[in-house]
């Protein structure tokens, strides 16, 4: 088996430009070739040969494995994947949460703007009535002061 790393991201990797960075070869009849790179993420073509005329069929199983450089453990690529997506749905589940948290903390605030707005209102309405009821009283007090001054100092009858 040999491996080849492309020079850029958009090339594919070439046989032709010679850039082995993996060589192995095994003769049992069920191989394992593991193979690691810190070249990073880039473009591989993956050669496999098989010596000899033989019109036997073959089968090749490929399992890839990714890691990063911060952690040693190796993880196949679909458990890194599956790892990947739960963290990016905690992430929304936890941002969602905080969402409904400050939602209903605007509910309770809004909830005890609305009991002093009534407060303020019913307070209003009281004064405003007994302003109203203070004219009235002071009117017809002072209606009846100057009518009994009237009729006292005898300038009308």
């Amino acid at each position: 088996m040999n491996i080849y790393k492309s020079n850029d991201k958009q090339r594919i990797a070439s046989v032709s430009d010679g850039k082995v960075v993996f060589k192995d070869s095994k003769h049992d009849v069920k191989n394992i070739f593991f193979f690691t790179t810190n070249h990073g993420n880039g473009n591989y073509t993956f050669e496999f040969k098989i010596k000899g005329n033989s019109s036997d069929e073959y089968a090749l199983k490929l399992e890839m494995f990714e890691g990063k450089p911060y952690n040693p453990e190796i993880v196949s690529g679909v458990d890194y994947q599956m790892n990947w997506l739960t963290q990016k749905i905690q992430d929304l589940l936890d941002f969602a949460k905080n969402n409904f948290e400050i939602q209903r903390m605007g509910d309770e605030d809004e909830a005890e703007y609305v009991t002093l707005y009534k407060y303020i209102c019913t307070l209003l309405f009281r004064v405003t009535v007994a302003k109203i009821i203070v004219l009235l009283v002071t009117m017809f007090y002072f209606n009846k002061s100057v009518k009994n001054f009237f009729l006292q100092e005898k300038i009308v009858k």
